[in-house]
Parts: structure tokens; sequence; C-alpha cells
């Protein structure tokens, strides 16, 4: 993968959470999570807006928590995406739906997203 947009998503989310996180905030109408060589990696792959396959990189229960402890120490999940901004859209939307947190480009400070109120 390149250049990678990356949120930090507040919780232990299962890979079906991240799912339906996906149809509802992004109009996701399909999303299958396959497994990887760690219970706690996960791929899942979807087809956005623009009818483009992207494959969204998945680590649950803080596995991969301390790359991003400086910014947040709770429970969490991290997802990524290659960088583009419908991309870097799309992990908005969930870190702007769990309270989470999201970065454009590896590398580049953390920004918080409120989480939304219904």
């Amino acid at each position: 993968m390149g250049i990678e947009t990356q949120a930090i998503l507040p919780g232990h989310l299962t890979a079906e959470n991240v799912c339906e996180l996906l149809a509802t905030q992004c109009g996701v109408t399909r999303a299958v999570a396959r497994p990887m060589h760690r219970p706690e990696y996960k791929i899942i792959e979807f087809v956005d807006r623009s009818g483009s396959l992207q494959a969204l990189n998945l680590f649950l229960n803080s596995y991969a928590a301390s790359d991003y402890a400086d910014v947040f120490t709770g429970n969490s999940t991290l997802a990524t995406l290659e960088f583009s901004p419908p991309n870097f859209e799309v992990l908005s939307a969930l870190a702007g739906e769990t309270g989470g947190y999201v970065q454009r480009i590896g590398g580049e400070s953390w920004s918080k997203v409120a989480a939304r109120v219904a």
C-alpha cells in the first residue's frame, strides 16, 4: 500500500460493526470482511461511490495502539485506506460516528472528529 489515510475509532469494534458503519455513514451497499494472518487484523473490501474497489485495513482490539499512543490511549480500532480525498471522507465519516480521530496522510497530525448527534 502507498500513502495511507487513517482513523482511530474508539472502542473495540468488530469487522461487522465497521461494515455496518460503512453502510449507514458512507452509503456502501456491500462490504465483505476477510480474515488475515492474525485474528486482530481484517481486510474489509467494499465498492465506493465511484465504483472503485477499496480495501480497508482494520486492526481490532487496540492491536496497533502503540502506533498512536500519543493521541489516544483507550480501547480502539484502527482503520486505514490508501489515501485519496474520497477515502479520507470515508474514514472521516467513520471517525465522526464514533468520536474518533483522523490522519489525512501518515506523518501529519491527527484531528479529533466530533461525534455526530442523532
